[in-house]
């Protein structure tokens, strides 16, 4: 009862008094023009929004001297947005790679890590690949599920000016390494309001979200 009474609850604050089609999660992905991107799921059930996830993707740029087109993009993931406004604080931050042949043979065995501007660092686990990338997870905080990784980046990405990622063999070798730029809040906002409203248009509309 308490969950329902929680998803009512949310439902008013996201959708208001609109009606949607039926259950399922509506998505849409708006590109900047610096090449970062926004992707925003909006979860319909009985009627109303009730879930936000908002994922920003921020420009990755090589370091000076390495190749970073093994990073296919850093994400920052704020699972629980109420609004296009009111994203929250992030509950995830991860990379994905490319598993290419070269210098290693398994991305897997590899350890990345991200070093804050102000020299603090985390780093990432591997816990799985899909195909030919490879997922590294650098924090993570899903309460239900008693997952909390890394939780001093969460609470500081939001006030931190740059990232560099650095990934290493299981050596210790530097396999590449690039340069997120994380100051970019406007054009952030600007990318999730235009997303956000592209989710909320195809929820609304009479056929249901897959």
């Amino acid at each position: 009862m308490a969950r329902i009474a929680l998803l009512a609850g949310l439902a008013l604050a996201l959708a208001g008094s609109v009606a949607y089609a039926g259950d399922g999660v509506c998505k849409a992905l708006v590109r900047g023009p610096a090449g970062d991107h926004v992707r925003v799921a909006l979860t319909v059930a009985h009627g109303a929004v009730v879930a936000g996830d908002v994922v920003w993707s921020p420009v990755l740029t090589s370091a000076p001297g390495a190749d970073a087109s093994l990073f296919q993009q850093l994400d920052i993931r704020y699972m629980h947005a109420a609004a296009a406004d009111r994203l929250g604080e992030p509950g995830e931050v991860g990379l994905t790679v490319t598993r290419q042949a070269g210098s290693i043979n398994d991305l897997a065995s590899a350890s990345a890590q991200l070093v804050a501007d102000d020299g603090d660092s985390w780093r990432g686990t591997t816990p799985g690949r899909f195909g030919a990338l490879v997922r590294i997870t650098f924090a993570v905080h899903v309460p239900e599920q008693h997952v909390n990784v890394h939780p001093d980046l969460l609470g500081r990405i939001e006030t931190l000016a740059a990232l560099t990622l650095h990934l290493r063999s299981a050596a210790g070798q530097e396999i590449s390494s690039a340069h997120a730029d994380l100051t970019a809040h406007a054009g952030r906002d600007e990318l999730v309001r235009k997303a956000w409203a592209q989710a909320d248009a195809r929820a609304a509309s009479p056929e249901p979200c897959a």
